[in-house]
Parts: structure tokens; C-alpha cells; sequence
């Protein structure tokens, strides 16, 4: 689909406001969306501890470790500490 890129051993969708622009990422996002929604993990690109945080569930430090993609890891980083206030 060209929306995805391989970043530490795992696939993380792509920051392209091109490819926004282009609704590229639609399908992708829906196909997140539908797992999400019937209970499923999304897809196997989201860490659990991401997974654990979009779905409300608590996020353990450790977690915040194994996200692979640095901004999301940053902001459930800034997430993790306003809720432990």
C-alpha cells in the first residue's frame, strides 16, 4: 500500500502528507479500525503497549520501552507521566 516502513524490526505507517493528501492511508486506517473494534489486536505493526494505551488499558513503563516508533513512544511517554500525577 506504501503507507507502511520498516523501523527496528517492525512496520509502522509513514508520516507522508502527500500520501494523506492522496487518501492513501483510508484503507489502511479502516482495516485498523474494523480489528480494533471486534476485539482484534489491529494490525501486527501496533506494539501492545500502543494498543494498551488507544484502548485504555494500563501502560506499564517497560511498554513505553518496546514502542517502536519514537513519537508514539514519546507521547504515551507524556501520557504515562500526566496520568501517574
Amino acid at each position: 500500500m506504501g503507507v507502511f516502513i520498516e523501523h527496528n524490526s517492525a512496520v509502522i505507517f509513514t508520516y507522508d502528507l502527500q500520501k494523506l493528501k492522496e487518501n492513501q492511508y483510508k484503507v489502511p486506517g479502516q482495516l485498523v479500525r474494523w480489528t480494533l473494534a471486534n476485539g482484534g489486536a489491529g494490525l501486527p505493526c501496533l506494539a501492545p503497549g500502543l494498543f494498551d494505551a488507544m484502548t485504555g488499558r494500563t501502560v506499564e513503563l517497560d511498554d513505553i520501552d518496546n514502542v517502536p516508533d519514537d513519537i508514539s513512544g514519546t507521547n504515551m511517554l507524556q501520557v504515562w507521566i500526566q496520568s501517574a500525577e
